[in-house]
This record gives C-alpha cells, structure tokens and sequence, in this order.
C-alpha cells in the first residue's frame, strides 16, 4: 500500500488525498515522472516496479523483476529509461511510451533494456540518473561501491564509465 499526500506550504499540513494499492510487501521508494507529474512509479520488496497515475486508485502498469526484491528505482531525465536496484544487479527499462509523452497501459511496449550483473556484490540501495545526461546511471551499494554507468552501451563492460569504493576513503 502507498499513501498518496499532498502538504499544503500555505496551512502547514499534510492533507492524505489517496491510497494506492497494489504492492504486496514494503515500499522502498516513490518517484514522479518529470515529463507526466500525475504519474509515479514505486518499487517494492514485492519484486515489482508499479506505475500509478495519481488520479487512479490502482497501479497502471506493473512489470516484475522475478523474485528479487527491488530496493530504489528512478528514471532518466526524458522518462524513457528505469532502472532498479536488486540483491546485487542494476535492472534497467526502456519504455517507447513514455518517449511520447503519455502513459500506454500495454506492457509489451516496456522493454528490459538490460541487466548489469557484475558491477555490485550486495544490495544495489541507490539508482539515479545524471539529472541532464539520459544515458548515464549512478548506483550505489551495501558493498561500498558507487559505480557510473551507461545504459546505452552494448555490454556491462563497455558501460561501467567508473567507480569509487568508499570502504577505503580515508581522512
């Protein structure tokens, strides 16, 4: 379940304007689309990624990641790409709906771009694209590393642009 609120900056209170169900487990985070402010998207312990327009009381699209539990979740500056963090990969997604600016209810149009696998060895808790740049992703994970991607190259290899272990950041 995820709560839909709205706080007012006027009055100073958060008004609960709709809860949306649709998860069958926890909620790890909630994100709108920049493109369509009515439309969000969460991840859950569920495996599932679920796509909500805010004006509905039931999830609009739901893709599954299998049985992983999917920690964080975002998309890129042009709502054409999510991704989502796992036990230890980065799940990403290209969605041809969202590149003309309405939300499709046919999930055959969200495409699995692809999977890194290699680039964490636990929990992926954070995923964030470059705010400008729509092929680049930032994940971070329980095991230290905070990796710099690109989702547009052809292997794993080629995409890993970087990374940096905070394990041996020393002052």
């Amino acid at each position: 379940m995820c709560k839909y609120v709205f706080y007012n900056h006027q009055c100073f209170e958060i008004i609960e304007l709709d809860v949306l169900s649709g998860h069958t487990n926890t909620v790890h985070e909630v994100h709108y689309l920049r493109s369509q402010p009515h439309v969000s998207f969460s991840c859950s312990s569920d495996g599932t990624l679920r796509f909500w327009d805010v004006r509905q009381s039931s999830p609009v699209r739901a893709v599954s990641a299998g049985a992983a539990e999917l920690f964080t979740c975002g998309a890129n500056c042009q709502d054409t790409v999510v991704a989502a963090g796992t036990e230890n990969e980065v799940l990403f997604w290209y969605n041809f709906c969202f590149t003309w600016h309405h939300l499709c209810r046919d999930l055959r149009t969200f495409q699995q771009l692809g999977r890194f696998t290699e680039s964490h060895t636990n929990e992926v808790t954070q995923v964030r694209f470059h705010p400008t740049l729509p092929g680049k992703l930032f994940s971070g994970a329980v095991d230290g590393l905070i990796n710099v991607m690109d989702v547009t190259a052809s292997s794993e290899d080629d995409a890993l642009f970087g990374g940096c272990d905070l394990r041996f950041i020393m002052f």
